[in-house]
């Protein structure tokens, strides 16, 4: 997004008092891409004064104009050019330029006005009757010719001029050349579609203050650093862009540069908006006939007539009534409530005061006061506004994910400078030669950030050795749950080789796992993010160093040995480390167990031989449908039907044992396991 341009152009005054040149004198840019305009100046009497805004800059102004004038005067309206189009705002005056009429056109809109007609060398004064169309025969056979005439009453005759002889006409009603002359200015206002003029009203008495602001879109400000890195400490340098995009140029303006992201949008203010509303029918009521009435006998009653209402009972109606609002071409400022007084703070009109100390914070925002600038318009420029020296740490950056063997050259910088420090581009100079590009995310004063901005190749990594471990450990059984606390081990070892003749300062990130694993056995972290680990590791020149990280997670299995089976119980007694209690009761739940299971599977057997039976009767009694059963096969059938029912009430029987003996020993598991508790 543009920044519109901004152009002040002193109009006409509306009494014959002095003019309004209002340029700009404050000029608060902020890095979420809006801007914050300050004009004021000096002022004698009433004045006006007009600022010009693109369309798309129209609705910024709307919602956030706010004007003072000072020492006693008075805001008056502030006044723009609707949204309609060009030839809907020309056929609103009383003579419509609109389509660029001919002359006989605009005649014929001034019927029934008065005009100065000026023709050849006489001067005819008159009301327009109309223009029309003659054809005029020429001489020896030449044809004939159209020609305009305008009828012109005149002493109440009616005196056709010729068009082609009228050399000026003139409306002698200022009203209607009050018209014509607007109607021109909107034409002449129209060449440049994209600008919009806004009019301000001042009015007050002598000599006054006055100013206004608004808040529009702006080119974001942005910051880059130049870092001159020393031994132990560098030279910090910070330079804000700042783009100047308008039509007017900054002399002398004082500048501010704000950091933060205020809420900000637009609203469609400047199109007008109309509400819906119901249409309701008229209701139609059927009409009544007249009704005759016949005389009747003179009475003696009463006429009714209204009591006149009380004038103290009417005052005070009056008085409960709410107040008119008042007019809005006169609001009232702060300043006439104490005319000596002066007002310097916006706060006077409920705007935000902006902050005057350097890098001073506001909210969330954080300001830096750059002093008085001067740029040109349509010019950029680069502004200083930071010059310290910080402390600052030589170090060697690895991380396996950027680069698998070679660690980043950078430092860790410590904001000494008292100021908030904005992200930006960071140019690294090291022993007066370039040496890098780094990039710097925000830093409060006083923390420690590290950059990144060349490759150190005498520094080699190996960190192909990762670990990986998961141990089981049974705690202790409470009524009959065994509680097994598990350990996962997982990490990875660091070895750095440094090749160079001089020592590093290893700062190796290692991702952290998070989600209930931490650091075991492993050094105290110099740093610790959201996503990893910072270890600084010292590594002597031409020497090796070795950095094993672990991390660990515990967390608790609950197995009911209820439902245990026999195997993973026999897993479990094999385990190191049992405690003697432990493994006897063990012992026991898994004879009981082992019991129950033998049972559950006798059972099993002796069902799957009544289902083998049931099935193979099923086809007996099919053979026995289709053959004689007087035959020796038929009777072989019977004896054979005969022989399986016996033995399936034997199974039947000893399923029902078989049932009773699975049921007693889950009793016996169930009520062994219920009280077991070994801690």
């Amino acid at each position: 997004m543009r920044l519109a341009s901004t152009s002040l152009l002193v109009l006409a005054a509306l009494c014959p008092a002095g003019e309004a040149d209002l340029p700009v004198a404050s000029v608060t840019l902020f890095s979420s891409g809006v801007g914050w305009f300050e004009h004021s100046a000096k002022v004698e009497g009433n004045a006006t004064a007009e600022l010009r805004f693109r369309t798309n800059q129209i609705n910024d102004v709307l919602k956030s104009l706010v004007l003072q004038d000072l020492d006693g005067g008075k805001v008056g309206a502030v006044g723009y050019p609707s949204q309609d189009p060009l030839d809907k705002t020309l056929k609103s005056f009383q003579v419509d330029v609109s389509g660029n009429p001919p002359l006989a056109g605009l005649l014929n809109q001034l019927r029934g006005a008065n005009v100065q007609v000026q023709i050849l060398d006489a001067t005819v004064e008159g009301t327009v009757l109309g223009c029309e169309q003659r054809t005029q025969v020429l001489p020896n056979n030449g044809g004939t010719v159209a020609s305009w005439v305008v009828n012109i009453v005149e002493g109440g005759a009616i005196r056709p001029l010729p068009l082609a002889d009228v050399r000026a006409v003139k409306p002698t009603d200022p009203q209607l050349r009050a018209e014509l002359a607007k109607a021109l200015a909107a034409l002449a206002a129209a060449r440049d579609q994209d600008k919009k003029p806004v009019s301000l009203q001042f009015t007050g008495q002598g000599q006054r203050r006055v100013r206004l602001a608004y808040v529009s879109e702006a080119p974001v400000w942005k910051a880059s650093y130049r870092l001159l890195m020393g031994k132990d400490k560098a030279h910090a340098q910070a330079w804000a862009i700042v783009e100047n995009p308008t039509e007017s140029d900054w002399n002398d303006v004082k500048l501010t540069l704000v950091s933060g992201r205020p809420i900000s949008f637009v609203q469609d203010l400047y199109r007008p908006l109309y509400a819906q509303r119901p249409e309701v029918a008229t209701e139609l009521q059927a009409g009544l006939k007249p009704v005759a009435y016949g005389g009747g006998m003179a009475g003696e009653g009463k006429v009714m007539v209204a009591k006149p209402q009380r004038e103290e009972s009417r005052r005070a109606k009056m008085m409960a009534m709410p107040a008119a609002a008042p007019a809005p071409m006169a609001m009232e400022t702060a300043a006439d409530a104490a005319p000596g007084e002066p007002q310097a703070s916006w706060n006077a009109v409920g705007s935000i005061q902006v902050a005057t100390q350097a890098a001073a914070g506001v909210g969330e925002l954080f300001t830096y006061d750059v002093g008085k600038v001067s740029i040109p318009r349509q010019r950029s420029a680069m502004i200083p506004f930071i010059g310290s020296d910080i402390p600052v740490e030589r170090v060697s950056i690895y991380n396996r994910a950027v680069l698998p063997r070679n660690p980043l050259s950078g430092a860790r910088l410590t904001n000494a400078t008292g100021l908030h420090l904005s992200p930006g581009p960071v140019t690294v100079y090291d022993d007066g030669t370039y040496a890098g590009d780094a990039q710097l995310t925000a830093l409060p004063p006083g923390q420690v950030r590290l950059i990144s901005f060349a490759v150190d190749q005498r520094l080699i990594i190996d960190s192909e050795r990762e670990r990986s471990q998961q141990n089981r450990t049974l705690a202790k059984i409470v009524k009959g749950v065994l509680q097994i606390q598990v350990v996962s081990l997982q990490g990875r070892t660091y070895l750095a080789d440094n090749q160079a003749d001089v020592a590093k300062q290893l700062i190796i990130e290692h991702p952290r796992a998070g989600g209930g694993w931490a650091l075991h056995e492993t050094p105290a972290a110099l740093e610790t993010t959201d996503q990893l680990y910072r270890f600084k590791v010292a590594v002597p020149a031409g020497t090796k160093a070795e950095l094993a990280v672990t991390e660990r997670m515990l967390w608790n299995e609950a197995v009911a040995l209820l439902d245990g089976d026999s195997d993973q119980i026999a897993v479990w007694l094999q385990g190191p480390d049992l405690k003697p209690a432990l493994k006897d009761a063990l012992i026991k739940v898994r004879v009981h167990v082992e019991n129950w299971r033998t049972a559950e599977r006798a059972r099993e057997e002796n069902q799957n031989q009544i289902r083998a039976i049931t099935e193979d009767q099923e086809r007996i009694r099919r053979n026995l449908g289709s053959v004689n059963q007087g035959s020796d096969y038929g009777k072989r059938l019977l004896v054979k039907l005969n022989e399986q029912e016996t033995r399936l009430d034997q199974l039947r029987q000893q399923d029902e044992a078989l049932a009773a003996d699975i049921a007693a020993k889950r009793k016996i598991l169930s009520d062994y396991v219920g009280q077991l508790t070994v801690e």
